[in-house]
């Protein structure tokens, strides 16, 4: 029993800093972002300016509440949420109709998370992995 209740406590810790995580994978994209392009884009250029669109987005869902009055970011539930799917074996159908009912039934209707497994992983975090 104290197994079951130290995995739980690990798969929804909810003190991890996103921020600093973002920040670590995507290190260079502050300096990126300073970069002088004299004129001339590069293919190099153009994706460290990708680089730092993704950076960006992911700041914005890391720093941005699930819904108006919510502890937990946008970011932070849809990790929980595959932290759980991945935990207990569940199927993507299976979190689909759970994000479903959370997005339209259950959370305030300007609630940020996604509808989808399709959706959540169009978020690309940068370092060849999309959530």
């Amino acid at each position: 029993m104290q197994d079951d209740e130290e995995h739980r406590n690990v798969s929804l810790d909810l003190n991890i800093d996103l921020e600093e995580m973002l920040q670590n994978t995507f290190k260079m994209a502050e300096e990126a972002s300073n970069l002088d392009v004299n004129n001339e884009e590069s293919e190099d250029t153009m994706e460290v300016e990708e680089d730092v669109d993704r950076f960006d987005d992911l700041m914005n869902e890391a720093r941005r509440p699930l819904y108006n009055g919510c502890s937990l970011s946008s970011l932070s539930s849809t990790l929980l949420l595959y932290n759980l799917k991945v935990v207990h074996g569940w199927s993507e159908a299976s979190l689909n109709e759970l994000l479903f009912l959370l997005k339209n039934k259950i959370l305030p209707s300007n609630n940020y998370l996604p509808c989808s497994t399709y959706e959540a992983k169009k978020k690309d975090t940068g370092n060849g992995t999309s959530i």
